[in-house]
This record gives C-alpha cells, sequence and structure tokens, in this order.
C-alpha cells in the first residue's frame, strides 16, 4: 500500500509550499504599503489606516522640502534621492511613530496620537534641527483634533495641507498650525 507514504508526501510539499506563498504575501503587503527609498509609508498605506485614526486626538501635519526640485535639478536625482531618505529616517526618529508617510514627491505627513502641542512642538523642532544639520530645509502645516468620521479625517488632512501651504507662501523654512475646524 503505497497511497499512505505518497500522501504524506504530498501533503508535507502542500506545507511547504503554503509557507512559501505566507512569506511571498508579507513580502508584497510590506512592498505595497512602504516606500522603499525613505522607508516611510505611504498614502496606500495612509488610506488603510484611516480608520484607527478616527474618534482620537491627533496631530496631522504635513512637511514639504524647500527648492527640492532645484537641488534634484541642479545636483541630481541620486542626491536627491539621498536627502529624501535623510528625511525619512530623521522623522521616524524625531516622531518616534510609524505613523510618517510619504504622501508623494517630497511631502510627508506625519500623525501623532494623543500628543499634546508641547511634544508635538518638540518633536517638530528635533527634525528641523537634525535636518537643518543636514542641510535641509521644509515648511510645515498642521490640525490638531479628533476625527469622528473618515470624511472628517480627510478635511483634517485637507486643512493641515492649506496650513502649510500658508507656510511656504508667508516665508520657507516654517510651520503653521491651528485646531481642526470640524465644519470647514
Amino acid at each position: 500500500d503505497r497511497a499512505g507514504p505518497q500522501l504524506q508526501e504530498t501533503n508535507e510539499e502542500l506545507q511547504k509550499t503554503n509557507e512559501e506563498l505566507k512569506k511571498v504575501n508579507e513580502l508584497l503587503k510590506s512592498v505595497a504599503s512602504k516606500d522603499s527609498l525613505t522607508n516611510l509609508r505611504n498614502r496606500y498605506s495612509l488610506r488603510q489606516d484611516f480608520e484607527m485614526y478616527v474618534g482620537i486626538p491627533l496631530y496631522l501635519a504635513f512637511m514639504d522640502l524647500d527648492n527640492f526640485k532645484e537641488m534634484n535639478d541642479t545636483k541630481g536625482h541620486m542626491y536627491g534621492d539621498k536627502i529624501l531618505a535623510t528625511v525619512g529616517k530623521v522623522l521616524t526618529e524625531s516622531f518616534r511613530t510609524s505613523n510618517c508617510y510619504r504622501y508623494g514627491g517630497d511631502e510627508f505627513l506625519i500623525v501623532t496620537e494623543n500628543g499634546n502641542e508641547d511634544e508635538f512642538r518638540a518633536s517638530y523642532e528635533n527634525a528641523k534641527r537634525h535636518l537643518d544639520a543636514a542641510g535641509i530645509q521644509f515648511s510645515g502645516g498642521y490640525v490638531y483634533g479628533v476625527a469622528e468620521s473618515i470624511p472628517e479625517l480627510r478635511n483634517m488632512i485637507m486643512q493641515a495641507d492649506e496650513m502649510l501651504y500658508k507656510a511656504k507662501k508667508d516665508t520657507k523654512d516654517r510651520i503653521n498650525g491651528q485646531a481642526f475646524d470640524h465644519i470647514s
């Protein structure tokens, strides 16, 4: 009766294949949710995280590198890539959170939960100090408050973006912030 050993061998092969598929799926999940250049989470990952940000106090900050296009154009894309990688490292270390996202290009989004303005500002100043030392300037905009729904969270992100562009318009290398306006 050879059916028993063949069945066992087939079962072992299936288990091995299943384990390999699990590893590949984990890799694909990581590739889909992380920006490989900065090692930060990406916009896809942000959308997956929306639910966990609803109903809790947040500081939500946009940061945009000042004059990044000029740096890229004059010093080359490899230099620009190094700048982006440095920013990713500094943001993660300064805000001590995995809730730092590369939103696009040279724009980053940081979400801190349950903090206060002093803690947020201290993290921001720490990031600024390290990036200044590396010759990198950025502008920022933030809002703080509680989004009671996903549409409100999207509105909160939009308001932080508006604060960023106000900072860039006023003068670069600064940050503007306000309480979340639920009515906007």
